[in-house]
């Protein structure tokens, strides 16, 4: 059917945390520890207050397909934001990953099919976001998710013309299951082919196909009616929403930026295990990160209080409403 879209890739939701994760991890390489905690912290603050996302409260916290997405076309905040705690090479080949992801993006979330320049061009830019990465990262391995975009996505591509073809397949045979009581022929095949036939005929469901006959009662009119007649009514989904939104938000981006730092400093510790590294001195911080600190905690504590006081606004005045 032509109405069921495909579900984002997991390859993009776990290149994803990968690579902001990434950038943790070099801070911490090159920063050490105190500096990646602040850009952890940072980094949390710039995809909440810049960007516009906040991580899930499942899977660890990752980020959801539309959030992904909405990372990707604004990846340029992020790596300006880690240029201020790396080296200049570091920086331009985070940048350069980057690039390379944003270019690679559109094309393995998309159902309509490729042309052929853009079947190549993925193919290139995929072996350019993998091989970039773990060549000037000595600590970024292939992981499998990496691996499937750099050498099984492209392949695929190639064959069908789509990246979305796999998951749109596993939905029409979702669909043909729920549905086989009304295709019983002798053989399967055959139940397939006369469902094949009839979706082609159907096409997508119309307006009529969603109408359930059901309808919402009109609102009370008259005295003593609630109408809500402000944005921050209480009562309004909006002001459900809003009424505790700042603070669990906040506890939410706190979290997340523990759970990356943790666990980019476990995967430095075990590079440096692994090659033999035991200074225990961490290099100095790069350029004048740490002096601009100051400006980035005032200007998120500044907003933090803004919106700590526009929810007890939105509090009271719902309370001297009600």
């Amino acid at each position: 059917p032509t109405h069921i879209a495909p579900a984002p890739l997991h390859v993009t939701l776990g290149i994803t945390l990968y690579l902001l994760r990434l950038g943790i991890e070099a801070v911490s390489f090159y920063g050490g520890l105190p500096l990646a905690d602040v850009y952890s912290q940072n980094l949390a603050r710039t995809l909440r207050y810049g960007v516009g996302v906040d991580a899930a409260p499942y899977f660890g916290g990752s980020f959801e397909g539309r959030a992904c997405h909405k990372i990707g076309e604004r990846l340029g905040m992020v790596s300006n934001l880690l240029s201020r705690y790396v080296p200049v090479a570091a920086a331009e080949a985070y940048s350069a990953a980057c690039e390379a992801w944003q270019a690679v993006l559109p094309v393995l979330n998309r159902t309509r099919p490729a042309s052929a320049d853009e079947t190549k061009a993925f193919r290139r830019d995929s072996a350019r976001f993998v091989d970039g990465m773990t060549a000037f990262f000595p600590w970024s391995t292939v992981t499998p998710k990496l691996h499937v975009l750099c050498c099984l996505a492209p392949a695929f591509l190639e064959l069908f013309w789509s990246m979305g073809c796999e998951q749109g397949l596993e939905s029409w045979h979702a669909h043909f299951n729920q549905n086989s009581r009304l295709y019983t022929e002798d053989t399967f095949l055959d139940s397939c082919l006369t469902y094949v036939r009839r979706s082609a005929v159907g096409r997508a469901p119309g307006d009529d196909e969603q109408d359930r006959g059901k309808r919402r009662k009109p609102a009370r009119a008259g005295p003593g009616a609630c109408d809500a007649k402000r944005p921050d009514y209480k009562r309004t989904v909006a002001g459900q929403a809003l009424a505790g939104c700042p603070r669990r938000e906040s506890v939410a981006c706190e979290k997340c930026a523990r759970d990356n730092l943790g666990e980019a400093v476990r995967r430095i510790d075990a590079h440096r295990r692994r090659i033999g590294w035991t200074s225990t001195e961490a290099p100095a911080p790069v350029g004048d990160a740490l002096s601009e600190e100051g400006d980035w905690h005032e200007a998120y504590s500044a907003a933090e209080a803004a919106e700590a006081a526009c929810w007890m606004m939105l509090v009271f005045g719902c309370c001297q409403q009600d």
